[in-house]
């Protein structure tokens, strides 16, 4: 498995650490298990620091796309951060960022530093706060 599914229910955090390979197909799978999981709401921080991989424009759209799906059934989800280091990532992160922005979706941050991505997550209040 491309990735470490690590969740606090205590703290409702959530910490996904992604390795290569990497697709759209595994980033979908990513999103159905937090829901399955009950960590929807919960913090998220994203670890891509490992990562090669960047998704097209169109892979971004449709990672929001089932993002929005499952919110309709599970709620909104809790607040984002994502870390990457490759360049190309990270601007296809902020990009997804944004995008969430512009429909409601979600709040979704993009950092280069994981103490900073740690650090806007426990800033965010989540439904139950």
């Amino acid at each position: 498995m491309p990735y470490d599914f690590l969740i606090d229910h205590d703290r409702r955090w959530l910490t996904i650490v992604a390795t290569d390979p990497v697709s759209l197909a595994v980033a979908a799978e990513v999103l159905q298990r937090q829901a399955a999981e009950g960590a929807w709401s919960y913090r998220t921080l994203v670890d891509l620091r490992l990562l090669e991989w960047a998704p097209t424009t169109n892979e971004v759209r449709a990672i929001l796309d089932e993002t929005q799906r499952l919110t309709t059934t599970y709620g909104d989800r809790g607040p984002v951060a994502v870390v990457a280091t490759n360049l190309a990532l990270l601007g296809m992160a902020r990009m997804y960022s944004t995008l969430a922005e512009m429909v409601g979706a979600q709040i979704v941050t993009a950092y280069s530093d994981i103490e900073a991505a740690e650090q806007w997550l426990r800033d965010q209040r989540l439904n139950t706060d």
